[in-house]
């Protein structure tokens, strides 16, 4: 069908102005065509806004139209993989408009539906733009049913020979089926699937009575789901183990596809007693009981998130559920800090649900906060406020740094484009942010905010306006005030400070903040700052931004010019930039030895190193303190927070013909191997050993331990880290690495594995020209279907001691990123980018880079463009760096 866009309408209304001397029948007639012809127009504007994707405006005027939704849907599953799936649906609704058309999302082409009935009658249609238009002639207030039979489409069904599930968030429902593809359009699912014999399957609802097998096919059907929107209906089925537990009253099952006995029954009872401790906690906070039908778990191998939320059937990553023997602390705290995180969204997310995905921070910030709160509990013996900085805030500064950061909460027109809004600003800035909103507001009064929202939003939707409404009602200064410097504007404050001495009060700082440039309220928070002399240390705390001030003094007694060390943001609660000169760099460094607190310890590790990428500590400095940690440090999660800080020194701000400084590196790594008999620490420094070691010795000595592991009955070493030290030694020993690759292979048992790795060996392949056509099949849709897959592939194929050979790749692969985020899954693109850039370190590589920013950076999504700079941040620091030099 035609459109009339506005430059025809203009010409028609030109048209009519030029009429004056035209005879009054023939005015008359062209006023009528006019009018008729801009009615017509006026008719269709709900088709105006059809634009690929589902816009807001589409959204927000369906939301006022659409009713008791529910949908009842079909799959038949055929037994390959490449084989096309049947669906039939019935979408019940009401409808509240006599004039215009009803709107369904659905990306197939005209081939992929079959028939549409509503109310019984076989109807004309259109397909606009991946939407089925449907004329209001057909539908009726109360009780619509319209049936479609089509062909599934494959993209969010993620299917391999024996084994499928569905991913369909941020807006791939309708990639799967026609539906109303928007958070605020709730519905109740009834799901029947035809499954090839052998294959099980969970939902969000419970299986019916009426599971019939016949020849080769089995058929499940499901009871009615609760009230969920589409990116939350979900399902999984194919081969897999199931086992079953019940704690107090509460019923849990698990999928798995593991067939490792000993680590099935080494992970199974752990999993089941943090799911069930979650849970318990979360309805104590909350006074809200579990609110969903059940709760199953799906784990499911390299799935693509950590894990995904769908009530009733919660899916988990294989990798951080099914744990070594040697799993380290903070592969245990990862898992608990991930099944918290996952059962926190079944209240944030779930039960209340965002209206569109421009807030969708506001379900990730308060699983992430929650599940914080969770890990505490579980884990008492860990030094909770260590745990939160070192989860939480390399991660935030890692984005919210570069010239690509952007707010918490962001604007969102389409929800094609809602895959960009995730990233560490969500992830990881947002719970520090939120963290300190109850610290200024008070611990119940926060709770009680949050048990207000859930109890008035229940099965329903809300805004991050509508809590913040809440929030004023329970706090003693305007939330909404601090809600626009640290949610709604990107960035962070930038403290700086200086000490003073005073013989009669001892010494006092000033301590000042500054404000990005299109930041007008100051960053309303507390700052403490801890005095050390010797080994004792004195701390004092700024309230800063309130009533719009920016300064503070502290006045510390007793105070020894010279002598005196000063931390800022010791605690690790304050966010924001902390400037010191190379002087004060230099005191944290000389006193760091006695800093008897493990918090101030890592804070003070956090400081130095965002210091060091703006400049003011050199590198060299920064990398002879983290080896020092490494060696000497007790707490494993400061060990591991500093060697993932030392790999990034390494790679980023020590040159390439610095051989000293990397066989230092590499020494302390082995000593401090050989000094510790904790297998948990000894596969931390093996990890990064593999990843910086240049010299032969190390690679031999590599060699030695995982030829040794690799063929033992009894490991300390898990698969996947043997694996990926395997292709690090092929890439280090091309001579041997067909031998390598090969007894690898044999060692593996799950089918699932061996499949990733029979991959990702083309990535370290020695002949360059298996890697270049490995890399150019990446570059096709059809081959990224395993995108965990492909990521690692990546980023081998962009090893560091392959730079300049893959250098070539740079370009191609920056050209097909709107395509990335087009087809990939909401984490896909910024992973991509990650992997094409590791590795690459030189001025030529960021030269490709800017030139692609140059080129395209306008034509592309603001969001992606935000994903480049951010992704190449250290690539940019680390050439302006070694230019001043």
């Amino acid at each position: 069908m035609q459109f009339f866009t506005i430059t025809k309408i203009s010409s028609i209304f030109i048209l009519k102005i030029k009429l004056y001397k035209v005879n009054m029948r023939v005015k008359f007639f062209f006023s009528m065509l006019l009018i008729t012809m801009l009615l017509g127009c006026g008719d269709s504007d709900s088709r105006m806004v059809l634009q690929p994707g589902v816009s807001k405006k589409l959204a927000q005027e369906r939301a006022g139209l659409i009713g008791n939704l529910s949908y009842d849907i079909r799959f038949n599953i055929p037994k390959g993989c490449n084989e096309k799936v049947d669906g039939y649906e019935i979408i019940t609704f009401d409808f509240k408009r006599d004039l215009g058309q009803v709107v369904l999302d659905f990306t197939g082409d005209a081939s992929s539906i079959k028939n549409v009935m509503c109310n019984e009658k076989e109807i004309a249609y259109e397909l606009i733009n991946e939407h089925i238009v449907i004329s209001s002639k057909y539908l009726k207030k109360r009780g619509n049913r319209i049936a479609i039979k089509f062909l599934a489409g494959d993209q969010a069904l993620n299917r391999k020979d024996d084994l499928m599930y569905t991913l369909l968030v941020p807006d791939r429902a309708r990639t799967v089926f026609p539906c109303f593809d928007q958070p605020d359009l709730k519905a109740y699912f009834k799901l029947e699937l035809d499954l090839p014999k052998g294959w099980t399957a969970i939902s969000n609802a419970s299986i019916a009575d009426s599971v019939t097998t016949s020849g080769s096919r089995t058929t499940f059907k499901f009871q009615q789901s609760d009230l969920i929107s589409t990116y939350l209906f979900s399902f999984t089925a194919g081969k897999f183990s199931k086992a079953q537990k019940e704690i107090d009253g509460k019923k849990y099952a698990v999928l798995y596809r593991e067939n490792d006995a000993k680590k099935v029954a080494q992970n199974l009872d752990s999993i089941f007693y943090m799911v069930d401790y979650s849970v318990r906690w979360m309805e104590r906070y909350t006074g809200i009981l579990y609110p969903f039908q059940k709760y199953d778990l799906a784990i499911i191998p390299f799935f693509q998130f950590s894990g995904m939320e769908h009530p009733g059937s919660v899916f988990y990553v294989d990798s951080k559920m099914f744990l070594a023997e040697s799993a380290t602390q903070p592969e245990k705290i990862a898992r608990a800090e991930l099944i918290a995180h996952e059962t926190a969204h079944l209240w944030f997310g779930d039960l209340v649900t965002m209206p569109w995905f421009d807030d969708v921070w506001m379900k990730e910030v308060f699983a992430g906060f929650f599940a914080d709160k969770i890990v505490k509990e579980l884990f008492p013996s860990v030094n909770s406020d260590l745990q939160f900085l070192i989860a939480h805030a390399p991660k935030a500064y890692s984005e919210d740094r570069t010239k690509g950061t952007n707010p918490i909460k962001q604007r969102l027109e389409n929800l094609n484009l809602a895959g960009t809004m995730y990233g560490n600003i969500i992830y990881h800035k947002a719970p520090i942010v939120i963290r300190s909103l109850e610290k200024l507001m008070g611990q119940y009064a926060f709770q009680n905010a949050l048990r207000e929202y859930l109890r008035t939003y229940s099965l329903g939707n809300a805004s991050w306006g509508d809590l913040v409404k809440i929030f004023d009602k329970h706090a003693r200064f305007s939330v909404k005030d601090w809600s626009k410097s640290w949610v709604e504007s990107a960035g962070m404050p930038i403290y700086a400070y200086d000490v003073y001495y005073k013989d009669s009060v001892g010494c006092g700082i000033v301590l000042r903040q500054k404000l990005p440039s299109e930041i007008r309220l100051p960053y309303l928070q507390l700052i403490e700052f801890t005095k050390l002399v010797h080994h004792k240390g004195t701390s004092q705390s700024a309230l800063l931004g309130k009533k719009g001030g920016k300064e503070q003094v502290l006045i510390f007694p007793k105070c020894r010019r010279n002598n005196d060390c000063f931390i800022p943001n010791s605690n690790g609660f304050g966010y924001g930039y902390f400037e010191l000169d190379s002087l004060k760099c230099a005191s944290i460094v000389r006193h760091y030895q006695n800093l008897k607190n493990p918090v101030h310890r890592a804070s003070c590790i956090v400081t130095l190193y965002e210091n060091m990428l703006n400049g003011n500590f050199d590198g060299k400095s920064m990398l002879a303190l983290l080896v020092r940690v490494v060696e000497y440090e007790k707490n494993e999660l400061l060990i591991s927070m500093s060697l993932d800080y030392l790999l990034s020194a390494n790679l980023y701000f020590i040159s390439k013909d610095d051989a000293a400084t990397r066989e230092m590196v590499e020494c302390s790594l082995w000593n401090a191997y050989s000094h510790t008999n904790d297998n948990k620490l000894k596969i931390q420094y093996l990890r990064t050993i593999a990843k910086v070691m240049h010299s032969e010795k190390s690679a031999r000595k590599m060699h030695e331990i995982w030829s040794h592991e690799v063929v033992s009955d009894n490991r300390w070493i898990g698969e996947m880290d043997l694996q990926n030290f395997a292709f690090e030694l092929c890439i280090r020993m091309p001579e041997e690495s067909s031998s390598i690759l090969n007894v690898t292979r044999k060692s593996i048992k799950n089918i699932d594995n061996l499949r990733r790795f029979n991959f990702i060996s083309q990535a370290v392949d020695p002949k360059k020209i298996v890697r270049d056509k490995l890399f150019e099949s990446l570059l096709h849709l059809e081959n990224r279907k395993q995108e965990a897959w492909v990521a690692d592939a990546l980023k081998l194929l962009n090893h560091p001691l392959r730079n300049d050979e893959s250098e070539e790749y740079l370009a191609k692969g920056l050209s097909i990123l709107p395509e990335i985020q087009q087809t990939g899954d909401i984490f896909f693109p910024k992973n991509w980018l990650s992997s094409l850039l590791y590795g690459h370190t030189s001025a030529d590589d960021y030269a490709i880079v800017c030139g692609y920013i140059s080129k395209e950076g306008k034509s592309i999504s603001p969001s992606l463009l935000s994903k480049v700079y951010q992704c190449s941040d250290l690539l940019k620091r680390s050439t302006s760096i070694a230019s001043k030099k």
